[in-house]
């Protein structure tokens, strides 16, 4: 499934939340006992070896958390909440088929077509992702290049700066994403990329120079 990064806020971006649960959640390194417990190509090592339903009940108490007001508003929305939100506005997307909202979500469309789609195709549940994103006039964007933002836009005479800065932001133990060794490792470079990108506004609206606002 194609991620796409998302045009709306920096919160709801992809490469930026996994960039920063990457750099100070300690999301790629793991200790040596984590690494005994065969933790090391885990991404979420916290909730590893959880039941479905344990981590749907602490992604329930994250939401309610946030939320004011009394306790059957709170108790109004769940982890499931996630899922009507966003089929919700698929559904209601006037540029989306169905076909399009099933891509994105991974419910069947209950039909013997099913059987003939060819999910492999990185196309297949894009237009639906860019409409989560903020995209607009999906016809014609669908068929324009969609950029992500890369550390190469930044010029060739700092790569190596680049790079080191790479290494000194995240601490990678997951083979997936060190360099020369895993797949994974030009979607970190892209996460780096979408922190230095978005580092105005978050200082912006979360105070930088250590004045914390969020």
């Amino acid at each position: 499934m194609g991620i796409v990064p998302d045009l709306v806020h920096w919160l709801f971006d992809f490469y930026h939340c996994f960039g920063c649960y990457f750099m100070v959640e300690n999301g790629l390194m793991r200790t040596d006992e984590e690494i005994k417990q065969g933790k090391v190509n885990v991404v979420f090592p916290s909730i590893f070896n959880t039941v479905e339903s344990s981590t749907s009940r602490k992604l329930t108490a994250a939401i309610r958390s946030t939320i004011s007001g009394p306790l059957d508003v709170k108790n109004r929305y769940s982890a499931r909440s996630l899922r009507y939100g966003a089929i919700t506005e698929l559904a209601l997307h006037r540029e989306l088929s169905v076909f399009a909202g099933c891509a994105r979500s991974g419910h069947s469309t209950g039909t013997t077509v099913d059987d003939y789609i060819d999910d492999n195709n990185p196309a297949y549940g894009l237009q639906a992702g860019m409409a989560r994103c903020g995209y607009q006039d999906l016809a014609s964007n669908f068929k324009a290049k969609i950029e992500v933002p890369r550390l190469e836009a930044l010029g060739v005479e700092v790569a190596a700066s680049v790079d080191e800065l790479l290494s000194k932001v995240f601490i990678v133990h997951v083979p997936h994403f060190k360099k020369g060794q895993g797949k994974l490792h030009g979607v970190l470079r892209i996460c780096l990329a979408s922190l230095i990108l978005y580092y105005p506004d978050v200082a912006k609206e979360c105070g930088g120079g250590g004045g914390r606002k969020c």
